[in-house]
């Protein structure tokens, strides 16, 4: 069952599919990642990205803002941690990638950090592995 006011329209936070809904029973809640601030909608809207929401029958705009070292598209639920090589700020619908010869933090905060002369950059097998230094090999 969803809710409707007293003029039978869908209440904020809520929607109604289908053309005109008039009764709470026609009306739904909007999904986590989604929020509606006006009656009568007949959609939610999605979630910012850098922002996301795991409420359900949110009215107000998706408040909860993604930490540093992670990111939420358009209409997540959730923020993901940045891959190895990137990196974000608070807030980031997407996750930058460091400068050649760089590599990010094991937070995801920032890039800069660089292998001293004789090493090179040595990755996991997984490509959310955290990038070391390694010894370079002879004739390398």
């Amino acid at each position: 069952a969803g809710s409707a006011g007293c003029s039978g329209q869908c209440q904020p936070g809520w929607y109604g599919p289908s053309s005109g809904a008039t009764s709470a029973q026609e009306c739904l809640a909007c999904q986590p990642g989604s929020y509606m601030p006006l009656a009568a909608a007949s959609a939610c809207y999605v979630c910012a990205g850098g922002s996301f929401s795991t409420a359900t029958g949110l009215a107000a705009a998706c408040g909860d803002v993604c930490a540093p070292g992670m990111y939420s598209d358009v209409g997540m639920s959730t923020c993901l941690s940045c891959p190895a090589g990137t990196f974000s700020g608070g807030g980031a619908s997407a996750c930058q990638s460091c400068a050649a010869g760089t590599f990010s933090s094991i937070s995801r905060t920032s890039c800069g950090q660089t292998c001293p002369v004789g090493q090179g950059l040595s990755t996991g097998p997984d490509a959310s592995d955290q990038p070391a230094c390694a010894v370079c090999g002879a004739g390398t």
